[in-house]
């Protein structure tokens, strides 16, 4: 919202029917679904009208914005261990792609990052923030530009030249990997703000939100495993509490302690249906409606 700020967008603009508030973004604990998350970066863009706006998110993003991930990676001992720190915690941070390091080359690690679907229009937006988020994060603990060498498997957007000094190293495009290879004597190299209690705080903190991620994740995929359980519409909020053996009461209860309702988990199931029949079938709105279990089409 600070970004597209910068290019005259207004925060109602980005905001506006996303149900999110200023307040809200503003506290620590606050997590965006993945799709919403997905539909204000595709608003962003179309506002701003920036096709390098990944770049300039990147740039944008201070390590300490990152929590308890951010100062455990600023306050290990060495640049490898702060690497180990941002591998093992990255979930916490990013929820499209995922980090591997390998280290199957003495002289290099490789920083692999995985997309966990297809990232379709999105990839440029996601992998060049990535890139030079990482990169400009990297060289601030470091106290000097990092450089490395950096596959990634998309086509060379046409502006790339104008900002390539913002990327940690030399580039390859159309690759098979997204990767960001560094050399292996680098990991040695000690970081100015080691402070070891501080790190063990840190990371007991990631330890206890990893934890808590991975609970919400897999309680929460049974669940929307268990609403969509039907040939044809889903489960009622009484139907699924007896398919999960507890009351109802008892079933709102642990929605609400993993941050969601029924209605809202519902509504997501029909938001996704939805888009998938209108873009993959030429069904009318009146028989998409009519399968989400809408009474009638002005309510879809």
């Amino acid at each position: 919202m600070r970004l597209v700020a910068r290019f005259g967008v207004p925060e109602r603009a980005l905001l506006d029917g996303t149900g999110l508030t200023l307040a809200g973004l503003e506290s620590v604990d606050e997590v965006i679904d993945g799709q919403l998350m997905n539909e204000l970066v595709r608003r962003a863009l179309k506002l701003t009208r920036e096709p390098a706006l990944g770049f300039h998110m990147g740039m944008q993003v201070k390590l300490s914005a990152h929590g308890a991930v951010g100062l455990a990676a600023m306050t290990s001992s060495t640049f490898g261990e702060s690497i180990d720190v941002v591998e093992r915690f990255f979930p916490l941070r990013e929820g499209h792609v995922g980090l591997i390091v390998r280290r199957d080359d003495p002289a290099w690690v490789v920083l692999v990052l995985d997309p966990y679907e297809p990232l379709d229009d999105l990839e440029e937006f996601v992998m060049t923030g990535l890139v030079s988020g990482l990169g400009q994060m990297a060289g601030i603990l470091l106290g000097e530009p990092l450089r490395g060498a950096i596959t990634l498997r998309m086509a060379e957007p046409a502006y790339f030249s104008g900002y390539a000094h913002l990327v940690p190293g030399s580039v390859r495009f159309g690759a098979r990997e997204n990767t960001i290879a560094l050399p292996t004597a680098m990991m040695l190299q000690p970081l100015q703000l080691s402070d070891e209690v501080a790190r063990r705080e840190a990371v007991a903190r990631c330890e206890h939100e990893l934890a808590s991620l991975r609970e919400t994740s897999a309680f929460l995929a049974t669940v929307l495993r268990q609403l969509r359980n039907r040939d044809r519409g889903y489960l009622t909020l009484s139907e699924l509490a007896r398919v999960r053996g507890v009351s109802e009461r008892s079933l709102k209860r642990h929605l609400a302690e993993h941050g969601t309702t029924y209605r809202e988990l519902l509504d997501r199931l029909r938001r996704d249906q939805a888009v998938r029949l209108l873009e993959t079938t030429d069904r009318t709105v009146e028989a998409i409606a009519l399968e989400l279990g809408y009474a009638d089409v002005a309510n879809f």
